[in-house]
């Protein structure tokens, strides 16, 4: 969700680095990561919408601009309860 905008841009460029493993132990983690890149790879990026972004849009993107901020809040907000919650358990 983070990324959508930079896959939309036509003039962003988007790097990956994956890192994988020599160790055996490591193999399921090596070839799931693989699998993703190669997923990965498959990725097309569309066309950047100017209208889009516009708050107060005739097409009522701005409901959709605004519940996805609103989601972002929601997500960023649990993540800082439950950064919260594991230094109350270290300490």
């Amino acid at each position: 969700m983070l990324l959508q905008d930079s896959f939309e841009d036509d003039k962003s460029k988007i790097l990956m680095i994956l890192c994988a493993s020599p160790d055996p132990k490591e193999m399921h983690k090596t070839i799931s990561t693989l699998e993703y890149g190669t997923k990965a790879k498959c990725i097309v990026r569309g066309g950047h919408t100017p209208n889009k972004d516009k708050i107060g849009s005739e097409d009522g993107s701005s409901v959709i601009l605004g519940s996805r901020i609103a989601a972002m809040d929601q997500f960023i907000i649990k993540l800082q309860m439950e950064n919260r919650h594991g230094e109350k358990e270290r300490e």
